[in-house]
């Protein structure tokens, strides 16, 4: 789960020159490289979150089309085919596309919200000391939310959909075999659609997380980052 913090048991013997020899490795470093390795970490955590809204989008516009064609042929389908059986089908999917059009509207992806955070954040970050953790919490919770609408259980209200019109055509006219085509087919769409969703986020949050060592038997909390680019490989730890 993106964002879980991770814990580390340290032996006593062990811990003191270990975090002493850390110390060390970042108090000479810090004076020359702070205020880089902030530029570089809020470039690339605003450059993650812009490419996360863009994707977010473009999957938002193609399933809304895939969507609304489906619905459009459905409409003349129910209205204009001589064969029964098509116009009961077409009148029980243009259900199914409709209600996965206003699934888009209502449940939108959080990549958006997470870039307006991050950029407002980013923008005012010399007025606010602690930017920088708010906007890793931002990208922390949006990730949450973009790992939790690809688990399988995300499937669920796909599945009562699917299921319930599958029903319909199998006991409601009499067809069970295309009732049961009707419901796989769809289940088939719904879970290609959520396995589709953007993981920018949760592969950003992956380099920006915290982790807690154990020293005494008392937990010192770390803060770490990464970022690796063509010409820099810069890494981050507070506490």
């Amino acid at each position: 789960m993106p964002g879980t913090p991770c814990t580390f048991n340290l032996p006593s013997d062990r811990c003191v020159a270990a975090c002493a020899g850390l110390m060390l490795v970042l108090l000479s470093l810090a004076p020359a490289s702070a205020g880089a390795t902030t530029t570089e970490q809020w470039q690339e955590l605003r450059l993650g979150v812009d490419r996360g809204a863009r994707q977010a989008q473009l999957w938002t516009w193609g399933w809304g089309l895939f969507h609304g064609a489906g619905l459009t042929r459905n409409a003349y389908l129910a209205s204009e085919s001589s064969d029964p059986d098509t116009r009961f089908d077409a009148r029980v999917d243009g259900v199914k596309s409709l209600l996965a059009l206003g699934a888009l509207l209502i449940d939108p992806l959080p990549h958006a919200k997470a870039r307006a955070r991050v950029q407002a954040l980013s923008a005012r970050q010399n007025e606010h000391a602690d930017a920088w953790e708010r906007a890793r919490g931002a990208l922390r919770e949006a990730a949450s939310v973009e790992h939790r609408r690809r688990q399988p259980r995300a499937l669920f209200s796909s599945a009562v959909v699917n299921v319930s019109a599958g029903a319909i055509i199998a006991f409601g006219d009499n067809r069970p075999a295309d009732g049961a085509l009707n419901a796989a087919l769809g289940m088939t769409v719904s879970a290609i659609q959520a396995w589709s969703q953007p993981t920018v986020l949760t592969d950003l949050a992956q380099r920006h997380g915290t982790a807690a060592v154990i020293i005494g038997g008392e937990p010192v909390h770390l803060h770490y980052a990464f970022s690796l680019g063509p010409h820099h490989a810069i890494a981050d730890v507070r506490w």
